[in-house]
């Protein structure tokens, strides 16, 4: 039926919603697809295909979210790379420096330098 159409995209869109708030909380732990899936109690690959109605997945929405703390942490604290790199959840600092040049198009350096704005 149509409204149990609606009913599913509009239970959908609160997963997605929930798990967006879940990860904003989270994002500096070492959190998982299926750590995920399992607090939300649905199967994962439930959650996946939410995900991708909503055009992006697991990890690239972790990586965006720890992305947008890290860039509050360089414009908001003299923390060192390193250490909003590892604040922010990431694995390594190589990491956190290709992630956030290839999401935001410059060094976290030039980024805390500059004072950049959101976009």
């Amino acid at each position: 039926t149509m409204s149990g159409e609606r009913l599913q995209v509009l239970s959908s869109s609160l997963i997605y919603a929930k798990l967006i708030y879940y990860l904003h909380c989270h994002y500096n732990e070492a959190v998982t697809l299926e750590v995920a899936a399992e607090r939300f109690h649905y199967p994962s690959d439930y959650i996946q295909r939410i995900l991708k109605e909503q055009g992006t997945s697991f990890s690239k929405l972790l990586g965006e979210i720890r992305i947008y703390h890290a860039r509050r942490l360089l414009l908001e604290t003299d923390l060192p790379q390193d250490a909003v790199s590892r604040e922010s959840g990431f694995a390594s600092p190589e990491t956190f420096y290709r992630a956030f040049r290839r999401q935001i198009g410059c060094s976290p350096a030039e980024y805390r330098r500059h004072g950049m704005k959101e976009n």
